[in-house]
């Protein structure tokens, strides 16, 4: 934080999603630069392994401007939907999925045969959100505040997943903590988030990025798959980080969850248009102007947490 500034909201309670002052953003980026160095520091003895190569997204949709996070994100679910088939088989399960947006995330898990129960848990409805089965799966959307959440409310659930929304939970430990307690004896978890790697490519966004001790701790014994690294970081920082600098672009907004107060346009990277249609990730990262250390640059921007009940 610079000399003499003063904040009403301590750095680690800030939302990144909301407009930030000059001195939020400083303090945000201030906050999380340290604290991603100090859980890289201490990294090295948690086991992880990388995610499979994108060749093997054969038969999915991606879009031709697509960015690395977004391949990473279906490359996790289609090896998350593969490890559900594997474990549950011909029998219906009941997915719970926490700020689920349009529903996405189902693609996977129809694509591998599976059927049952999707349950979407968010803060507003997503404009692309549509009601009604898909591919022997029913779905249903709870607009909620996932921290505020009755888990009683819920049914059993056999499938606990996540895309990039644990970031915007004030509390994601209490939320994965609650949730955990509708979870069968069979079930399984898949999280996917932001790395460390993540706060220069995105700048203020949500209220953390993660560290494989982070996940561990969300989900004890959980196989921690990395994504992304010095590659990926230079693709996205150039076609979408400095392809989006300076524009009026809106972040994902809302606090303690996802898209309060609609879905923002996407960024078509390539030039023009509105790129939501086909795909794009939202993306706001305005000038950064703290330096993250060097050694981050080379640690990976996404990691997906994947663990039995």
């Amino acid at each position: 934080m610079m000399p003499g500034m003063s904040l009403a909201t301590a750095p680690e309670r800030i939302n990144g999603d909301l407009p930030l002052s000059r001195e939020e953003r400083h303090a945000y980026l201030d906050h999380h630069a340290r604290r991603n160095a100090s859980l890289a520091a201490r990294a090295s003895g948690v086991a992880s392994r990388p995610g499979p190569r994108p060749s093997r997204l054969a038969g999915v949709p991606v879009s031709d401007a697509c960015s690395p996070g977004r391949v990473a994100a279906i490359e996790f679910f289609l090896h998350a939907a593969a490890c559900a088939s594997r474990r549950f088989g011909a029998e219906p399960i009941t997915i719970v999925d926490i700020g689920a947006g349009a529903g996405g995330q189902l693609d996977a898990f129809i694509g591998l045969g599976l059927q049952g129960r999707y349950v979407a848990i968010d803060v507003a409805r997503h404009p692309a959100w549509k009601d009604g089965p898909r591919d022997g799966f029913t779905r249903e959307l709870i607009v909620a505040d996932v921290n505020a959440i009755d888990p009683a409310s819920l049914p059993a659930v056999d499938v606990l997943i996540s895309n990039t929304a644990l970031e915007h939970i004030r509390d994601d430990e209490g939320a994965i903590r609650a949730l955990s307690s509708r979870l069968t004896p069979r079930a399984m978890q898949a999280h996917f988030v932001p790395a460390e790697a993540a706060l220069p490519l995105y700048g203020p966004h949500g209220f953390r990025q993660y560290s494989p001790r982070c996940l561990l701790r969300l989900v004890p014994g959980a196989e921690v798959i990395r994504y992304g690294g010095v590659a990926c970081a230079a693709v996205h920082r150039e076609w979408i980080t400095q392809a989006t600098r300076g524009r009026n672009v809106p972040s994902r907004r809302g606090d303690r969850g996802r898209r309060a107060g609609g879905e923002p346009r996407g960024v078509d990277v390539r030039g023009g248009g509105d790129a939501r249609e086909r795909g794009v990730m939202p993306v706001c990262t305005p000038p950064l102007t703290h330096r993250t250390p060097c050694g981050l640059r080379s640690l990976r921007t996404c990691f997906g947490a994947m663990g039995a009940h």
